[in-house]
């Protein structure tokens, strides 16, 4: 398995010392394609069937979690989030999603958070 290590927050990091929407674009863009060719090229990354991520996440009170997403062919997505009050499970398998915690038990998302699920376990969305 490759790792891929991607930098969340691209327009945080373009902001700093850019004037204009346009020239914040524009280092987006340009910190992307540096991201794409590091990862292969762009071909490299349209072969990529399934991907693997392991993120750590801090919010600004402090909270923190960690979470390895993976998304497979057909829009299939499972994070599993290892929060400070038991794990958290999402899963979406391109139709119905859902999600279970261990102390909250298990549910269906709103509609909202199933088409964010949806868009998101696109590994050849557009960015």
């Amino acid at each position: 398995m490759r790792t891929l290590v991607f930098v969340a927050g691209l327009a945080g990091a373009t902001m700093l010392g850019a004037a204009s929407p346009a020239s914040e674009t524009k280092a987006a863009d340009k910190l992307l394609d540096r991201w794409v060719e590091a990862m292969g090229g762009a071909r490299q990354l349209q072969a990529q069937k399934t991907a693997e991520y392991q993120l750590r996440m801090i919010a600004g009170n402090g909270f923190s979690w960690t979470s390895t997403a993976q998304v497979f062919p057909g829009g299939y997505f499972r994070v599993v989030s290892e929060l400070p009050n038991g794990q958290l499970v999402q899963a979406y398998d391109g139709k119905l999603a859902w999600q279970q915690h261990a102390a909250l038990g298990a549910g269906l998302p709103d509609q909202v958070s199933v088409e964010q699920t949806r868009r998101e376990s696109d590994l050849h969305a557009p960015l």
